[in-house]
């Protein structure tokens, strides 16, 4: 007896086995009858052919009246039909091609004029390239700027925000003059100037937020500046001294402000927006000495301090919602809180300014124990990190440190560990130097200070300070 099943393919017979050999399979040409014939008539049926299908690897075959078919099965039907397989890879595997009766990558399509054997075979999808548009290219010639410096000026690190526009600040004693920061747009056309006392700044999407010691009313404010210098928004903050900023990839800030004096009391730690206007304050016990704050990329803010000699960790949630203290073992110098990709924070040892060290350790978000750092971090002891490439990969960039050949080295390297690729940028010199900072902005501009000995000097003295950068190079 035979099965129409139409468009003139008529099926006989349908074995599928795991192997070669086994109780289903059935020779070509019919079972226990015989050679199939025509039961009213007598006269002989139709030629059939044998199609053997053999699936290699982690996917399935049909066809031919087949569904899902792995390993070995086969397929009886008429002389002439026409028959189409269709290869099915797994979930993390790839069909490599068929042999046999076809060929290539497509579906496997053909007239059955004979007995014939085809091979589907797949195999597990290659890991995806970590490096994949990760890789540093040549970073062409950068835009620079160089402005005056005066005899009590110090040309500190330049800053881009996340459109393009950079402020270069000069820090100056505050008992002769107030800082002052030049904004420049990304071709180093000047915007404005903006000035204040031991002033800090964190980029923005547009523009920066600076805390100003010294206010219009002689206490801390923190001030929103537009790119041309214009102050839109201003806050006053707690304490009365220096303050410690550090940014939130959302926007904004969070600060720690002090008492002054040189105290490391904290007075009280507070968070705005990229706006100025203010999140949330948290007000801590009486002779909490500060250690190190920071905000993780999920907007989660850790605190260390040290209470009754006792060092401690508290988390903040982006509302300001406080979590319970936990013990810890005190860093044995300044540590810096830097945050990883997706959330939580590596931890870096600082045994003076501008002076890193190793890393230390690393938090889970909202984590109240301090882990181990990844093995692969301990290659980058004594570097800078900056999230870059949307924080998807991190940059380790050389601290102003003497350069034998007056360059300093960011390297790419994927969240597993992985090293990408190294670019070198020159300080401004040949031969040997001693170099400035290097940084990388909110928009993934490259910004460096050039050394000293690319300087203009007068009389045995500095007169300029020059920045170039690479807009955009870490996008």
């Amino acid at each position: 007896m035979r099965a129409a099943l139409g468009l003139g393919v008529a099926v006989l017979l349908i074995a599928c086995t795991a192997t070669n050999t086994g109780s289903g399979s059935i020779p070509a040409g019919g079972g226990a009858g015989g050679t199939p014939t025509d039961a009213g008539s007598g006269n002989a049926g139709p030629t059939t052919r044998t199609l053997t299908l053999n699936v290699s690897g982690p996917g399935t075959v049909s066809g031919a009246g087949i569904t899902g078919c792995r390993a070995q099965c086969a397929a009886v039907v008429a002389d002439g039909a026409a028959v189409a397989f269709i290869a099915a890879p797994d979930n993390g595997a790839v069909f490599k091609g068929w042999s046999g009766a076809c060929s290539g990558t497509g579906s496997c399509s053909f007239t059955a004029s004979g007995d014939v054997q085809i091979t589907a075979t797949f195999t597990a999808a290659p890991a995806p390239d970590e490096c994949a548009g990760l890789a540093p290219a040549d970073p062409g010639s950068p835009v620079r700027a160089r402005l005056p410096k005066g005899p009590s000026d110090t040309c500190t690190r330049g800053y881009a925000d996340g459109s393009g526009n950079v402020a270069l600040p000069t820090a100056t004693d505050p008992n002769v003059a107030r800082d002052t920061i030049q904004l420049f747009d990304s071709s180093a056309h000047a915007l404005g100037t903006y000035a204040g006392f031991e002033a800090s700044l964190h980029e923005q999407h547009e523009g920066f937020l600076v805390t100003n010691v010294m206010g219009l009313h002689g206490v801390p404010y923190l001030d929103q500046v537009e790119p041309n210098g214009h102050v839109d928004h201003e806050a006053q903050l707690s304490g009365n001294g220096p303050v410690s900023l550090e940014g939130d990839a959302a926007g904004g800030v969070v600060i720690a402000t002090f008492p002054g004096g040189g105290s490391p009391r904290l007075t009280s730690l507070e968070a705005y927006d990229a706006e100025a206007n203010l999140r949330w304050r948290f007000s801590p016990p009486p002779f909490t000495v500060y250690l190190a704050h920071a905000t993780d990329r999920a907007g989660n803010t850790l605190l260390l301090f040290r209470l009754a000699s006792q060092a401690q960790g508290q988390w903040f949630s982006s509302s300001g919602a406080a979590g319970p203290s936990f013990p810890l073992s005190e860093p044995r110098a300044t540590a810096l809180l830097i945050p990883r990709i997706g959330s939580g924070f590596f931890l870096q040892i600082q045994e003076g300014p501008g002076r890193l060290a190793e890393w230390w350790g690393q938090f889970d978000a909202l984590a109240t124990t301090m882990a181990a750092p990844p093995e692969w971090l301990r290659a980058y002891d004594r570097r800078k990190l900056h999230p870059v490439h949307g924080a998807t990969a991190y940059a380790f960039l050389d601290p102003a440190i003497p350069s034998a050949d007056c360059t300093q080295h960011i390297d790419v390297v994927a969240t597993s560990g992985r090293n990408c690729g190294n670019v070198a940028f020159n300080a401004g010199a040949s031969g040997s130097c001693q170099t400035g900072s290097i940084d990388v902005g909110y928009d993934g501009t490259v910004i460096q200070q050039l050394s000293v000995s690319a300087e203009t000097v007068q009389a045995g003295s500095q007169t300029t300070c020059t920045w170039q950068w690479w807009t955009g190079y870490l996008r």
